[in-house]
């Protein structure tokens, strides 16, 4: 009968010897600072998140008082 081949204890240990690496370097990494925006900036950042004004009332519209009407049930006649 076959036994499975032993892992020597050095092996085994390194997944537990990283994890704990990573955790290291995590608890030791700086805060990151939270972005702050601000309203009627410049744009030098090349797209960065543009903010409106909450305040704001908006731009007035003029809307066309075209009547709206229905297409004609019959074929139109092709162009020239």
């Amino acid at each position: 009968m076959n036994t499975p081949a032993r892992i020597p204890a050095r092996i085994s240990a390194l997944p537990a010897a990283a994890a704990a690496a990573l955790l290291a370097l995590a608890a030791c990494a700086p805060e990151a600072e939270e972005k702050t925006y601000e309203v009627g900036v410049e744009d030098v950042g090349g797209g960065e998140l543009q903010v409106a004004d909450p305040e704001a009332e908006g731009v007035p519209v003029d809307l066309p008082e075209t009547p709206m009407v229905n297409v004609p049930a019959e074929q139109a006649e092709p162009a020239d």
